[in-house]
């Protein structure tokens, strides 16, 4: 005989000594309920931390979607404050700044370029946790028990320590926050345009200094 789960479970709520010696052998007992409830309730549980672990996944896309929208940001202040510069210095008036002008385009550039490199660096952090949140999602069995909203933990621990994610990586040297910035900042999506403007601008110096 098959019973609605739902009516059977709620059905093992509220027992009294008389109920329980009168059911020992009904289906109904809650030595029989007992084990299911404790499933579902696991069930439950897991079902809870994998919404979070979700919802934790989300947010941290979107945050690091933002770090690029805010680099592209850096990058066209870079480039207004260059061309701005140029602009003023090749004004016939401003003949006797011309070597300073330079100079100034190339050191601005070089800031820029540090901020967005720097940039970057806090970004690359946060791909330590959605690592690890995709490898949980796989079904990799190291990170099955990883604990929800953990975000600024594993930040801080990929931006001081650099860890590995998977073994495949344990062998790679781990980079300090100095290192992994100055090794950002030479990626062609950071140096571009920043490295042009900086060589042109010391060219620009050379020639008018």
């Amino acid at each position: 005989m098959h019973y609605n789960k739902k009516i059977k479970y709620a059905r093992c709520a509220g027992w009294d000594a008389n109920m329980w010696a009168g059911s020992l052998h009904s289906d109904f007992s809650p030595q029989v309920c007992a084990p299911y409830l404790k499933v579902m309730h696991l069930e439950e549980e897991i079902m809870s931390i994998r919404d979070e672990l979700k919802e934790e996944y989300l947010f941290l896309q979107q945050t690091y979607e933002d770090f690029d929208n805010r680099a592209l940001l850096i990058k066209g202040w870079a480039i207004t404050v260059s061309l701005g510069s140029l602009a003023l210095g090749f004004n016939p008036d401003n003949k006797d700044f011309f070597g300073p002008i330079f100079l100034f385009v190339s050191i601005s550039s070089i800031l820029f370029w540090v901020i967005e490199a720097k940039w970057k660096t806090f970004q690359y952090a946060n791909a330590y946790r959605i690592r690890i949140l995709e490898a949980y999602f796989r079904g990799d069995e190291k990170y099955q028990d990883i604990i929800p909203f953990q975000i600024y933990h594993s930040w801080f621990k990929a931006y001081s320590q650099d860890p590995p994610v998977h073994e495949y990586e344990k062998n790679n040297i781990s980079k300090t926050p100095l290192s992994q910035t100055l090794s950002n900042a030479m990626l062609p999506l950071v140096f571009m345009p920043y490295l042009p403007i900086t060589l042109a601008g010391l060219i620009g110096f050379a020639i008018y200094a």
